[in-house]
């Protein structure tokens, strides 16, 4: 990876930002890869040595590591267990890597700096599947965890205005969740679902779902002919044709656009990204 500094940042920040304090492991697979895209995972490998990164770009990231780093330094915590401890399984012909930031009393802790958002709209299911693999990955190094996990979140963009406005949004800049995690035979049949993809993109690249894509649902638009704005929107087409009909309006298609790409460093080696961009369907972009 080659890092960029076009905003200027003193000397001492860039080499803050773009040290690698990450313990690569060759030949292996993490947790948060396999939940990840097989094409971006393929992509990677193949312009190792042409990707390029502003070093702006890893603020968030060295932020959470302060985090993490400080928490393991100063965090008073009671009874048995370990932490940011790396283990690893043989299965399926790929090697499978986790390193869990605390497992205490049998249960696995992660620790997240993310947008509030991502807490407020329930949005764990990412943290899930990495959670539960790390359960199996546990499992089979002869571990046993408890069926549920906690996230210790720290938001990015928390606003004590917003606090003060509603009950549902975090009331303070921290938040303990509570998660159940999959059972082990439902983790490995997922494990065993990623792995032939990402066997597959070693072969031939695969093209990032919709989900991978984090692309918007599609929209479904009535409007009067000719009209700038919508009389009304909707989320399917037959509840669009129908009141379309009814009101002797038409019906324009909104296609759904792809958020993750402007945050994937191989977005200029991909295909799908220039069809998608071209297609006018990258989110912030024309």
């Amino acid at each position: 990876m080659k890092f960029t500094n076009t905003h200027n940042t003193p000397e001492h920040i860039f080499n803050w930002l773009t040290v690698d304090e990450y313990d690569h492991q060759a030949d292996t697979l993490s947790a948060t890869t396999l939940i990840s895209s097989p094409r971006i995972w393929a992509l990677k490998q193949i312009h190792a040595d042409e990707l390029v990164r502003d070093c702006t770009d890893m603020l968030k990231i060295r932020l959470g590591t302060a985090i993490h780093d400080s928490l393991e330094k100063n965090g008073a915590f009671s009874g048995d267990g370990f932490k940011e401890k790396r283990f690893f399984v043989d299965f399926n012909n790929f090697r499978i890597t986790g390193k869990m930031d605390m497992v205490f009393n049998g249960v696995i802790r992660d620790i997240k700096s993310t947008s509030v958002w991502k807490y407020v709209q329930k949005d764990f299911d990412d943290y899930i599947k990495q959670l539960s693999i790390y359960k199996w990955i546990l499992h089979k190094n002869g571990i046993e965890t408890a069926a549920y996990a906690f996230i210790d979140f720290f938001f990015t963009d928390w606003k004590k205005s917003d606090a003060l406005k509603s009950r549902d949004y975090p009331q303070i800049l921290y938040k303990e969740q509570k998660i159940i995690l999959w059972d082990v035979q439902k983790t490995e049949e997922y494990i065993s679902d990623r792995l032939e993809k990402f066997a597959f993109a070693r072969l031939e690249l695969p093209l990032c779902s919709r989900e991978e894509l984090w692309q918007t649902d599609d929209i479904y638009a009535v409007m009067k002919h000719g009209a700038a704005r919508a009389t009304k929107c909707f989320n399917n087409a037959a509840d669009a044709e129908a009141f379309a009909a009814e009101k002797g309006l038409e019906v324009v298609k909104r296609p759904g656009k792809a958020k993750h790409c402007s945050y994937c460093d191989c977005c200029q080696f991909c295909d799908q990204y220039k069809e998608l961009k071209e297609a006018g369907l990258i989110e912030g972009e024309s």
